[in-house]
């Protein structure tokens, strides 16, 4: 109906239209066509205008629902004259209902993979051993020998510490219903297989409940971390993880004398180190599979014990020890007390043996703030720093050498960092060395497989890569290196004192 009642005023504008082209043909006088052909579509303009506001006031809840697709224009869709065409009928009001209810058909897809992945973790957890199950498996598979009847073969089982195959057949039987159900895919044929076995193809006991109980243990993280799986593609996003850090510190009983305030900086420095170390092409997620083997994440989960080893505790990185040690570094080294630090701030941290050089590519390469390094960069800096002679930590440091982008460092690059080494040692009066002799024995360490220039993989290959980008960055670090002889020679001499 709407329709049908703005038709009239364009019919008549077009009859305007006509009748004046007729006149003036006849006349011989030109006609403005722009001028009438704007006049019509202002009248569209105002019919589309009037239309879409009588649909907001007769569903007033339009006006509250945001609009998030916007359909991009195409070319095809542009006037030749440089006009932009207007939408005709109500296709400007079907995009909009078409895009609202395409976002909440997403929106509704997102919530059912979630909650399906809620109900399949819930249905897994209800397959997870308890300890009065392990309490049952460990005096089935390994009874007390020394007891009555511990080797009793009327009974069809056999009661020693090492298993044969038939002595797995009967496992199962001798378990209870609900046990049997649990492990009935876990103790197959292709698992016997799989073992390690003695001379006599059994199984010790022992070893097998190592294996359900590792196996039970990786289950469990499993279905932790698909919890804050919101993607469904066997990840956990950066956000997601840092979700997660604040709720295992929160239950942590090694954690909980954190002071108040602290927890934002000490889930930064769990998160931190864990991408770090995982997240290697800096995709800001990790793949399940990594998370559930990384030593990194087992060191944290220590921390929920109830008891823990003091000297454990002390060597945990992720201890609150460590963490306000690394806090109080970082405000140490804040010199105008601004939150930030800058180059200069970063070349005095610690020892202050960092060059000008290195540092200023370090700030080039770091996500920075006005030119200012932040908490989250000054971990990762340290990370690289104490962690130099790992993959990840030569990674850090490659990005900053290879300043050319060419994937390899050549004499121009070894000449150019350790140039400013030498010079910070000549200055400070700790040693005087010539370049080019550091440059050679440079390749000399790494034996690269192109004689004239060092790609990434020949120093993570050498065994001495956390050496080279210490020598080419730190004058302490290669101060340390030409005396290492006479270090040697010191601790021997202690030694026999």
């Amino acid at each position: 109906m709407g329709a049908e009642t703005h038709m009239p005023k364009a019919v008549d504008a077009l009859r305007k239209f006509v009748n004046r082209n007729d006149k003036n043909n006849a006349s011989g006088s030109g006609v403005d066509e722009e001028r009438v052909e704007g006049e019509i579509w202002d009248i569209l303009r105002r019919q589309q205008i009037n239309k879409l506001q009588k649909v907001q006031n007769e569903q007033p809840s339009l006006k509250d629902i945001p609009r998030f697709f916007f359909p991009k224009k195409k070319v095809s869709d542009e006037r030749s004259d440089g006009m932009e065409e207007k939408p005709m009928g109500n296709h400007f009001q079907s995009q909009d209902i078409d895009g609202e209810l395409r976002n909440l058909s997403v929106v509704l897809q997102d919530e059912c993979m979630h909650q399906a992945r809620q109900q399949l973790g819930a249905e897994i957890e209800g397959l997870l051993l308890s300890q009065e199950d392990f309490s049952i498996l460990q005096s089935v598979f390994m009874p007390d020998a020394q007891g009555p009847d511990s080797n009793d073969e009327s009974s069809g089982w056999n009661r020693r510490r090492l298993l044969d195959f038939r002595d797995w057949q009967l496992l199962l039987t001798r378990l209870p219903q609900d046990l049997h159900f649990k492990l009935a895919n876990v103790l197959t044929a292709k698992l016997f297989l799989q073992l390690r076995k003695d001379n006599d193809a059994c199984v010790p006991a022992a070893m097998l409940l190592e294996y359900i109980f590792r196996r039970e243990e990786l289950l469990k993280s499993r279905i932790m971390f698909c919890k804050y799986d919101h993607t469904g593609l066997g990840v956990v996003r950066e956000t997601d993880l840092e979700d997660w850090v604040y709720d295992q510190a929160h239950n942590a009983p090694q954690l909980a004398n954190m002071p108040e305030g602290f927890i934002d900086f000490y889930a930064q420095t769990v998160l931190r180190r864990i991408m770090f170390f995982h997240d290697k092409h800096s995709t800001g997620k990790i793949p399940i599979k990594e998370l559930i083997c990384s030593q990194h994440v087992q060191e944290f989960m220590l921390l929920r014990r109830e008891v823990l080893d003091p000297q454990e505790l002390k060597n945990n990185w992720f201890s609150l020890r460590n963490a306000t040690s690394l806090h109080r570094s970082y405000l140490t080294a804040d010199f105008d007390k601004d939150g930030l630090l800058s180059q200069n701030e970063l070349r005095n941290w610690e020892h202050g043996g960092f060059t000008e050089e290195f540092i200023s590519r370090v700030f080039e390469e770091a996500p920075t703030f006005d030119g200012l390094m932040d908490y989250k960069a000054y971990l990762d800096f340290v990370l690289a720093y104490r962690g130099r002679g790992t993959a990840q930590g030569l990674r850090y440091y490659w990005k900053i050498l290879d300043f050319r982008r060419r994937g390899k460092l050549t004499v121009f690059e070894i000449n150019f960092f350790f140039k400013a080494v030498a010079r910070q040692l000549f200055e400070s009066g700790m040693l005087q060395v010539e370049v080019s002799d550091v440059k050679d024995e440079i390749f000399d360490m790494v034996r690269p497989s192109n004689p004239m220039e060092i790609t990434f993989e020949d120093l993570i290959n050498c065994g001495c890569g956390g050496t080279v980008v210490g020598m080419l960055t730190d004058c302490n670090a290669f101060f340390d290196y030409d005396n290492r002889e006479n270090s040697l020679a010191e601790g021997a001499d202690d030694e026999d004192e």
